[in-house]
């Protein structure tokens, strides 16, 4: 049972990234940084005008 203790710990630290990651972006999406990188970069590509 080596692997499971592998996998949990896996499974723990990548859900403490995702819970991380959307906390950063609720506090801080009307930042300087998030303005940038989501309205100016990913925005265009995905809300084409076409």
């Amino acid at each position: 049972m080596g692997s499971f203790s592998f996998w949990q710990k896996w499974l723990f630290g990548f859900g403490l990234y995702l819970i991380s990651f959307g906390l950063i972006l609720s506090f801080f999406s009307h930042s300087a940084l998030m303005n940038f990188v989501f309205n100016r970069q990913i925005d265009p590509s995905v809300q084409s005008s076409n």
